[in-house]
């Protein structure tokens, strides 16, 4: 999973991989997605603007970075 966050940053940019955690969830399962944010892997922020309120984004953090940096 870090891996695939890693490499659509890598192609796109940091701003542009981030993902909703409900899309996340559907390809990696829930338990992979929570367990990578209470290590730190991921960052969540909850939408608080436009049309998507309320939804949440999750992002590579950079200990996720270097984690799926070392495993390539």
């Amino acid at each position: 999973m870090l891996n695939d966050f890693l490499m659509l940053e890598l192609y796109f940019g940091s701003v542009e991989s981030a993902q909703f955690i409900e899309d996340a969830a559907r390809k990696y399962g829930w338990s992979a997605i929570n367990n990578a944010l209470q290590e730190g892997l991921l960052n969540a922020r909850t939408i608080m603007l436009g049309p998507e309120t309320g939804r949440t984004l999750c992002w590579l953090s950079s200990s996720g970075r270097a984690h799926a940096e070392t495993s390539i």
